[in-house]
């Protein structure tokens, strides 16, 4: 169902916006907007004729025209993860839905089916203009950003915006109205040994999602009915603990943060951890992950088989079981896991369930 605004009431969320924004100066957007009750697209869009333009909604043209641009900061995000990562925006492969762009820095795979909206953006402040291409979902939440950094061609960008400005720059946005949908605790009957020996077969870990699918389960459902061995919950604190040990070990990890629309990978050595209030800070030398411990409800250390032998990731649930952050060691080039990562992680396993 359409969310309908008229002139009035979009008025209305400009002036909210404002006066939230006088007062509550270090909020981020994505916070406001679940604070205030709106789409972070309506937020934005009160700016539209000022310092935000809507563009039209040609995904390809426009991802292939931002490549030109330079080095950039790309940024996707969920409620409880940010993955923020520095490079030149790579090449895009189209396939059906889904677009992989992989580059030397930047690595993403894009759902655009599930994309509706975007904006070209300039904030200003003391210092400097931050330019940015913002991606949004048919319920105005934001699946992925793009920013100019001191390297970008500015001048591209502006041709950018001319080039796909839409003719309706009214400063309000229509989405659809959000449902949260409750997964549920009901289970369908699974015989679970077979479960367990179908789970053991799978030999490649991209088939893992189409698995579970066949069985009508969530992850965190399918992990609840298997024994430790595969997948075994530990404590959340855990988190603190491997990424502390993989950045003294130099031990190289990829991260997953996925919404919607995108799932960004990053993949390096750490050089530091840092956790304020409730985020835990992930700093490599191209790029930045944000974690925040508060939505952490369950973690998981799974194992999936695969033509190359068993993988192994850590894996981080909200309460509403939706994914925060997978983790995994970063191959060799020989396609070997490093053999601390084994170790990393029985430092949280229970003593019966760890590798040898």
């Amino acid at each position: 169902m359409s969310l309908s605004l008229d002139q009035k009431s979009q008025g209305d969320i400009a002036l909210i916006w404002k006066t939230f924004k006088s007062i509550n100066t270090n909020v981020r957007i994505r916070d406001a907007a679940n604070i205030l009750g709106y789409s972070e697209a309506q937020l934005l869009s009160t700016s539209c004729g000022e310092s935000v333009v809507r563009l039209k909604p040609d995904w390809e043209n426009i991802l292939f025209s931002i490549k030109s641009i330079g080095t950039v900061m790309v940024l996707t995000q969920n409620d409880s993860a940010i993955s923020k990562n520095i490079g030149t925006y790579p090449i895009t492969k189209y396939s059906e839905n889904v677009v992989s762009t992989i580059g030397d820095k930047i690595n993403l795979r894009l759902i655009m089916n599930n994309w509706r909206m975007v904006f070209a953006v300039e904030e200003n402040n003391e210092e400097t203009t931050l330019r940015s291409f913002q991606f949004f979902d048919e319920n105005g939440t934001a699946v992925h950003k793009v920013y100019l950094t001191k390297e970008s061609n500015a001048q591209l960008f502006n041709d950018i915006v001319e080039t796909y400005r839409d003719e309706d720059q009214r400063p309000l946005q229509h989405v659809e109205k959000c449902e949260n949908i409750s997964k549920g605790n009901i289970l369908p009957k699974i015989n679970i040994s077979e479960f367990e020996k179908k789970w053991l077969k799978l030999s490649d870990i991209h088939d893992f999602q189409k698995f579970l699918s066949k069985y009508g389960i969530s992850r965190v459902q399918a992990y609840n009915l298997v024994k430790d061995q595969l997948a075994c919950r530990v404590n959340n604190n855990g988190i603190n603990k491997i990424l502390l040990l993989a950045t003294e070990k130099c031990v190289p990890l990829m991260f997953f943060v996925q919404n919607t629309g995108v799932v960004q990978i990053q993949s390096g050595f750490i050089k530091k951890v840092k956790q304020i209030g409730n985020w835990v800070n992930v700093f490599a030398h191209d790029f930045n992950v944000q974690i925040n411990k508060g939505d952490i409800h369950s973690s998981w250390i799974v194992k999936k088989q695969t033509d190359d032998g068993i993988v192994t990731s850590f894996e981080l649930y909200d309460r509403n079981e939706e994914k925060i952050a997978l983790i995994y060691a970063k191959r060799d080039e020989n396609r070997n896991i490093p053999s601390k990562w084994t170790n990393l992680l029985n430092s949280i396993l229970p003593k019966s369930v760890r590798d040898k």
